[in-house]
C-alpha cells in the first residue's frame, strides 16, 4: 500500500466511521515530530509522550531517573486492518529501525512494537519502553493483585511493606510481568463530573540478552505534574519511591539492580500489547472493563487437563479424615498435622467448623453415613465455645484445654457454616441440630445488635462475613432483627467500597491492607442480600465485588524456572494471587467458585461458569498421594515460607525464589475449602 504522509493520514482517520464507544487512533504533528492519540467521540484519552512515540535509553545506571532518547514516525501506512507507523532512532554505531503496527479488536487496540538494532556495535545497559499517558496528574492506578486504587488501607496501616500511591508527581510502581495474575495496569480519573478509564495490557515475555537471570519486562505507571503514564519497560522495577527493588518478602523488599540488556548487532525485539480507552459509568468501575478484557485475551477456560472434580473431592475427604482428633473432652478436625500442634480452630485459617456442613452434604453422595457422626460430634463440640458480649472464641488448644482468640473474620465465617449445617441438618433424620441452633441464635443476636447499634463502623470489610449467616438466620428462624442487620451491613459496605476510594480490605488476619478475602466478604454478603430481597441493587454490587475477587485470578500460564513447580508441569491459570502484601498463589479461590458459577447463571455470563470449573480443577494439581497440598506457590520473585527463606541462604537474589513451593504449611482450610465448595455445588445440583 502506498505510504501516506502524517497530515493526510490524520484526515483519513478522522473520516472513518467507528462505533460510538470505539477508541480511535489518530496521529498529530508536534514540534518533536508526531504524537499518537486515542480518542473517543473527539475526546483525548491516551497519547504517547510529547517527546516522541518511541523512547529508548542507553548506558542506564541504577538511578531513579532514566534519560530517554526519543523518536517519532516518519511514515504511516495502512495494510488491511493494520495501521503501521515506521521511524528510526540514531544511536552510537548505527540506528534503531522502529515500528508500531496497530489494529482494532473490538473495544481494544492491539499493537506490536518492533525494535530492530541496525548497527555493528553492542549497546550496553539498554532499557526499552512502551509509554502512554493520560491528561490527569493523579489518576488512580489499578494493578490486579498488587495495587487497588493506590492501596489506601495499606498506606494507612503499614506503608513500609506494601506498595501504595497517593497521586503525587514522582511516585511510580513497576512490577515484573510474571508477578501479575492478570497482566495489565489501568487508570481512572474524573473530568467534568464524569469518569474515564484507560488500560495497558501486555503479553508477558522475558527480556532477550538481559543482564539478569530470568529478567522479564515490567509493567506499571508513574505520576507526573500534568499527566499519569502507563509503562512497559524492559526490566526496571520498584515501588514506594524505591528504584531497583523487588517485593521479595512479606514485610520488606530486596535489591533488584542491573535490570538492563545488552543489544547485539541485528537484534530484533518485538513486544505485543493492548490499549483500552473507555468512559466509566460509575466511580470505582474503571478496573472492570480491562479485567474482563484480560480474561478474553487469554481465554483460560480449558480445564480438562486438570484432576477431575470427583477425584479432588475424594482426595480431600480422605485427607480430612486424617485430621480427625477426639478425646474425652473434645472432638473435631485439627488445624495442623498431629505432630505439629493440636488446635481446633473455627474460621480463618483453621476452618474446623466447615466439615460440619460439608460432610452432611457429601455423606449421601459418597455412601458414607459414618461421616454424619463426625459432623455431629464436631459441631456439638464447637458449640461449647464460651460466649460473651464480644461473641464466641474460635481457637481451642487441646493440650491446655482452653479456648482463646476472637475476631470478626473467623466468627462470621464460622457462623456461616453453622447456618448451612442447621439448614441441611434439619432434613437429615440422623442429625440433631438443637444445640447448633441455640448457639447460632445466641451469637447472631449479639452480632445483629452490634451492627444495629448507633455508631457501628467496622475497621475494614472484615464484618462483611456476617451478612450471609444473618441472612440465612432470618430464613431459618424468621427473626426480623437478623434481616435488618444483614441489610444494614450490606448497605454500609456498598456505600463504603463501590467508589473504590476505600477498596475492599481486611478480610484476612495476616495482611494489613487490601486483599481478595476482603473483596470476598463483600461479594458473599451482597449475593446474600440479593437472595434475601431480590433487589437488583445488591446484584449490581455483587458483580462489582465479584470482579474485585476475580482480579486476583491468574488468567495465564506463567512459565516457571527449574524447581518444584516445574517438576509437576504446574499450570498457574485458575489459581489466585493472595494479596498486595503476600504475593504468592494459593487455592483460596476454590471457596468462591459456587458464587462465581451462580453469578454466571443469574447474569447469563457463561465465562463465569467456565472460570468456576477452571479454578476448582486447576487447584487440584498439587494434591499428593495422601490428599494433601501446601499453601504457598512461588510464581514470582517472592517468598513467605520461613523454611524456603532459610534454604535460599544469606541475602539471596529474589529470582532464586521463583518456582518454589512450600508444602510444609498445610493448614486445614486448604482441604475444607474444596469440600465446602463441593457441598454447595451438590446443593445447587451442579457437577464440575
Amino acid at each position: 500500500m502506498k505510504p501516506l504522509n502524517l497530515l493526510v493520514y490524520f484526515i483519513l482517520l478522522s473520516s472513518n466511521a467507528f462505533a460510538t464507544q470505539t477508541p480511535k487512533l489518530s496521529v498529530n504533528k508536534t514540534p518533536a515530530g508526531a504524537q499518537i492519540k486515542i480518542q473517543i467521540q473527539g475526546s483525548d484519552y491516551l497519547q504517547t509522550t510529547a517527546e516522541g512515540v518511541w523512547s529508548i535509553a542507553q548506558n542506564v545506571k541504577n538511578k531513579k531517573t532514566i534519560k530517554w532518547i526519543h523518536a517519532s514516525p516518519t511514515r504511516v501506512s495502512n495494510n488491511g486492518p493494520w495501521t503501521i507507523l515506521d521511524g528510526s532512532m540514531p544511536m552510537d554505531g548505527g540506528k534503531w529501525a522502529l515500528q508500531d503496527a496497530c489494529r482494532h479488536e473490538g473495544d481494544r487496540i492491539k499493537c506490536i512494537r518492533r525494535m530492530h538494532w541496525q548497527g555493528n556495535t553492542k549497546l550496553k545497559n539498554v532499557v526499552l519502553s512502551i509509554r502512554w499517558q493520560v491528561n490527569a496528574a493523579s489518576a488512580t492506578i489499578f494493578q490486579p493483585g498488587l495495587l487497588y486504587y493506590g492501596n489506601p488501607a495499606a498506606k494507612k496501616t503499614d506503608p513500609s511493606r506494601i506498595a501504595h500511591m497517593s497521586g503525587i508527581p514522582g511516585e511510580f510502581v513497576r512490577f515484573e510481568e510474571h508477578r501479575f495474575p492478570m497482566p495489565f495496569t489501568s487508570l481512572e480519573w474524573p473530568n467534568n463530573k464524569r469518569f474515564y478509564g484507560a488500560a495497558l495490557h501486555s503479553i508477558p515475555s522475558p527480556v532477550p540478552n538481559a543482564n539478569l537471570n530470568d529478567q522479564w519486562w515490567s509493567l506499571g505507571a508513574e505520576h507526573f505534574s500534568e499527566h499519569t503514564e502507563l509503562q512497559l519497560l524492559s526490566g526496571p522495577i520498584g515501588y514506594n519511591k524505591k528504584t531497583n527493588v523487588a517485593k521479595a518478602y512479606q514485610k520488606k523488599s530486596a535489591p533488584y539492580v542491573g535490570t538492563t540488556m545488552t543489544v547485539t548487532p541485528d537484534l530484533v525485539i518485538e513486544k505485543t500489547y493492548y490499549l483500552q480507552a473507555y468512559p466509566v459509568a460509575r466511580e470505582g468501575d474503571g478496573f472492570r472493563k480491562p479485567l474482563h478484557t484480560s480474561i478474553n485475551i487469554f481465554k483460560p477456560f480449558y480445564s480438562d487437563e486438570f484432576p477431575s472434580y470427583n477425584d479432588i473431592v475424594a482426595d480431600k475427604l480422605r485427607f480430612l479424615e486424617q485430621r480427625w482428633i477426639a478425646g474425652k473432652d473434645y472432638a473435631g478436625f485439627n488445624m495442623f498435622d498431629h505432630s505439629f500442634r493440636k488446635k481446633i480452630v473455627m474460621g480463618w485459617a483453621g476452618q474446623s467448623d466447615a466439615p460440619g456442613y460439608a460432610l452432611l452434604a457429601l455423606a449421601q453422595k459418597h455412601n458414607r453415613r459414618d461421616l454424619l457422626a463426625k459432623a455431629q460430634s464436631a459441631m456439638d463440640f464447637l458449640v461449647t465455645s464460651p460466649m460473651d458480649d464480644d461473641g464466641f472464641y474460635v481457637r481451642y488448644d487441646i493440650d491446655s484445654n482452653t479456648w482463646s482468640r476472637k475476631d470478626p473474620v473467623s466468627q462470621g465465617q464460622a457462623l456461616f457454616m453453622f447456618a448451612n449445617a442447621i439448614k441441611l441438618g434439619r432434613a437429615i433424620d440422623a442429625i440433631d441440630t438443637s444445640k447448633w441452633e441455640q448457639f447460632f441464635q445466641q451469637a447472631a443476636d449479639l452480632y445483629a445488635n452490634r451492627i444495629l447499634a448507633k455508631g457501628w463502623y467496622p475497621v475494614s470489610t472484615n464484618e462483611g462475613f456476617l451478612i450471609a449467616p444473618l441472612s440465612i438466620g432470618y430464613e431459618l428462624f424468621g427473626n426480623e432483627h437478623y434481616r435488618k442487620a444483614a441489610l444494614t451491613a450490606a448497605d454500609h459496605y456498598g456505600m463504603r467500597h463501590l467508589s473504590m476510594r476505600e477498596p475492599y480490605w481486611g478480610g484476612t488476619l495476616d495482611a494489613r491492607g487490601e486483599d481478595k478475602e476482603g473483596a470476598w466478604a463483600a461479594f458473599q454478603g451482597f449475593m446474600a442480600a440479593y437472595d434475601l430481597t431480590q433487589d437488583k441493587k445488591y446484584l449490581d454490587w455483587a458483580e462489582h465485588a465479584g470482579d474485585a475477587v476475580l482480579s486476583y485470578l491468574v488468567v495465564w500460564d506463567i512459565p516457571l524456572p527449574a524447581g518444584r513447580l516445574a517438576d509437576h508441569a504446574f499450570k498457574t491459570r485458575g489459581w489466585t494471587f493472595v494479596s498486595p502484601q503476600n504475593q504468592h498463589l494459593d487455592v483460596y479461590g476454590v471457596l468462591v467458585t459456587p458464587w462465581i458459577y451462580r453469578l454466571g447463571e443469574i447474569t447469563g455470563n457463561e465465562n463465569m461458569k467456565k472460570i468456576a470449573a477452571l479454578m476448582y480443577r486447576s487447584c487440584g494439581q498439587l494434591i499428593d498421594p495422601y490428599g494433601s497440598q501446601g499453601e504457598q506457590i512461588q510464581h514470582t520473585n517472592f517468598v513467605q515460607s520461613h523454611s524456603n527463606i532459610a534454604k535460599a541462604g544469606k541475602n539471596p537474589h529474589p529470582s532464586r525464589f521463583r518456582g518454589g513451593y512450600s508444602e510444609d504449611w498445610t493448614v486445614l482450610w486448604i482441604t475444607t475449602h474444596f469440600l465446602t465448595a463441593a457441598a454447595l455445588f451438590e446443593e445447587m445440583g451442579v457437577s464440575l
